[in-house]
């Protein structure tokens, strides 16, 4: 049923001409396509020579952008608001991670005019759903939208398939320098720890390494789950602190423990708890870890590497899938020392979790491995076993990706990169060429090469 519009207040008209709510507007923002020329409130001109790439964690809407204003080429990070003051009530002037904003997007100016405003050296540039909405409707395309779309499906599987291989032999080299300067089973602690704390809590985690290395092997062999808790500064003193009554035995053992144990106080670490799901908080990574090495011990790879030498590939994967599920009958219930267990329990390395274990760690740790025996059979092993690897779950970088490359073709795109080295590449070509040039096709070597 349609509504007369004179029956509709005149403010419900004004509103449509806006965008309803900051989600609105950071997906039309989303599809703004690159190089466009963009009038901004104090009447200068701003070409968007890259949108940013969409955040969906704490911080700026949209990271490493790249607009050019008064023949200045800027990077940095766009916010976007429904009112211009929104930037101060939201506390960004006093957060750190805003301080590379470059261009502020709003749907209303309420601080134009105000010689006082401590915002008036930002560009502020005002989105009105009609006039942005046009803008949108005819994009250009880069380079790559022009080539990507129509290549076979054969071609496009060839090209991501090797940039996934680019991909791992660039991970591989982290671990093959710290397995150099400290010998093998560092190096692959170091990548199993790094990638446990994921993006938010990767230094962390390597801090949290660092610390655990102090002790003699010998103790840490008998007392590493005491002394990662411990060093870690997560576990709470149940003397001191109220936890629910499930929770204070397993805390006080892990405690007393620790206090014979340990060598000396370091600064707590920091561990960041912003955008982390409950499923991944640093306590679960931790737990982890620890079942990890209660299963394979901190030098596993040496029977790992004999294993996948020697077995088919299929088979090795099968093994090990299965191998690396990890359950703790503690953590598997509980996000933190302080919460309740909950009713249905989620291993701390599940099966879906065990393909990311295989994609991120191993195969760098094998492919590093491999190099520093001078291992050639152990590297077509290693390189065969990534290329049957089932494709791990869709991230951000990816959907992206995807969206910029083969817009309107998501879907199928999807399906076609069904496996684990085909959408490393699709994350490699992206983060190292789109990204790397704030999509700046011109300046982009693939693109031109």
């Amino acid at each position: 049923m349609q509504t007369e519009k004179q029956n509709i207040p005149e403010s419900f008209l004004v509103a449509e001409m806006e965008y309803a709510c900051e989600s609105e507007m950071q997906s039309a923002w989303d599809r703004l396509p690159n190089g466009v020329p963009l009038r901004l409130n104090d009447g200068s001109e701003a070409v968007i020579l890259s949108h940013g790439i969409w955040n969906m964690e704490a911080g700026p809407d949209f990271l490493n952008a790249k607009i050019m204003r008064n023949g200045r080429i800027m990077r940095g990070d766009i916010e976007l608001h429904r009112k211009s003051s929104d930037f101060i009530r939201h506390g960004h002037l006093e957060d750190a991670a805003y301080n590379d904003v470059i261009l502020h997007v709003v749907s209303e100016d309420d601080l134009a005019g105000d010689p006082s405003a401590p915002l008036r050296e930002l560009p502020v540039f005002i989105m009105k759903n009609e006039e942005f909405e046009a803008i949108l409707a005819n994009p250009p395309k880069g380079s790559c939208c022009r080539v990507l779309p129509f290549m076979e499906d054969a071609e496009l599987c060839s090209f991501f398939t090797d940039a996934g291989v680019e991909r791992m032999y660039k991970k591989s080299e982290t671990v093959l320098a710290n397995m150099i300067a400290s010998g093998s089973s560092y190096g692959f602690l170091e990548r199993l720890f790094s990638a446990a704390g994921y993006k938010n809590n990767s230094l962390q985690f390597c801090d949290l390494l660092t610390r655990y290395m102090k002790y003699p092997a010998g103790v840490r062999e008998k007392y590493y789950r005491v002394i990662l808790w411990g060093e870690s500064g997560m576990l709470p003193d149940p003397s001191r602190e109220v936890l629910p009554p499930e929770n204070v035995e397993y805390a006080r053992t892990l405690w007393n423990e620790f206090w014979a144990l340990r060598l000396r106080s370091l600064p707590l670490i920091e561990w960041r708890r912003d955008s982390v799901r409950p499923a991944n908080t640093p306590e679960r990574r931790l737990a982890m870890i620890c079942a990890f090495l209660e299963r394979f011990t901190e030098d596993p790879l040496p029977s790992f590497s004999e294993d996948l030498a020697s077995m088919d590939s299929e088979a090795f994967l099968k093994k090990y899938m299965y191998l690396f599920k990890c359950s703790d009958e503690f953590w598997d219930c509980r996000f933190t020392f302080r919460s309740e267990p909950v009713k249905r329990p989620l291993a701390v390395l599940s099966a879906s979790r065990s393909l990311i274990f295989l994609v991120d760690v191993l195969m760098p740790s094998f492919l590093a491995y491999a190099k520093l025996n001078s291992d050639e059979a152990l590297t077509e092993a290693a390189l065969r076993l990534l290329k049957i690897l089932p494709a791990t779950e869709s991230n951000t970088v990816f959907r992206n990706a995807l969206k910029t490359w083969f817009r309107g073709g998501e879907a199928r795109m999807e399906k076609l990169f069904s496996s684990a080295v085909m959408r490393q590449g699709c994350i490699h070509i992206y983060k190292n060429y789109c990204a790397e040039t704030a999509a700046d096709c011109e300046s982009c070597l693939l693109a031109n090469s």
